[in-house]
């Protein structure tokens, strides 16, 4: 009887251990952290996606800058025309161009120069200081045994030299009878230089077929009337 007692007791201290442990298992798992939830890496994204390289990767060298197009240079100052139309300073190529044109050009077959005369008005209808300068341009036949001037030839642009300074302009539509060996261009509203003042004339002579060539007259002394 004792040894019937004894054994139920050790079956119930094996019967209330194993609970223990069982209901200890069961709060040890319920304070275990729950498992962290797996991320997915970024997909790739597709060039042109808009995804910003530098931003992603702030370490990332820049691009480099492409160079400044050779069309995109500014413009020269120096070009811009005063109030009388005169350029100041001229650009030093074009300038040393004019002054190395010719005192005489071969034009379909035929030799020919230029003369010039300018003048400033100061008769008392004329404004104040007096008008703008004025010109007569004349392209004349140079050679001995020719008498009529060259079909198809004429006179485009004109400009003016006066030290540093260029003006330039375009011949008025004027109709003036030729002469043998003759054609006369005439320009109002040239710059307000003095009377006195010595000025290289060229021109722009044209053939029949559209090629040009300068042609020069040095030292025109700037004409008073009044």
């Amino acid at each position: 009887m004792m040894q019937d007692a004894i054994h139920a007791r050790e079956i119930l201290l094996v019967i209330l251990t194993i609970a223990a442990l069982s209901v200890s298992c069961r709060k040890a798992s319920d304070s275990a952290p729950s498992e962290a939830p797996h991320v997915l890496p970024p997909a790739d994204v597709a060039p042109g996606a808009g995804t910003d390289e530098a931003s992603a990767n702030p370490d990332a060298p820049s691009p480099p800058v492409p160079p400044s197009s050779p069309n995109s240079a500014p413009a020269d100052s120096s070009a811009e025309p005063k109030p009388d139309g005169s350029l100041r300073p001229a650009p030093e190529s074009t300038r040393g161009a004019l002054l190395a044109a010719p005192l005489s050009v071969v034009v379909e077959g035929v030799t020919l120069r230029l003369e010039a005369f300018l003048w400033r008005d100061y008769m008392p209808i004329s404004p104040p200081g007096g008008k703008p300068l004025m010109a007569s341009i004349k392209l004349l036949v140079a050679d001995a045994g020719a008498k009529s001037f060259p079909d198809g030839v004429d006179a485009g642009r004109v400009w003016l030299v006066r030290g540093e300074e260029i003006w330039t302009g375009k011949f008025l539509v004027e109709e003036r009878p030729d002469e043998p060996g003759m054609k006369e261009k005439v320009f109002r509203d040239g710059p307000l230089w003095e009377p006195g003042e010595e000025v290289d004339v060229i021109i722009e002579v044209r053939d029949r077929g559209g090629a040009t060539r300068l042609l020069r007259a040095p030292k025109v002394r700037i004409i008073k009337t009044s």
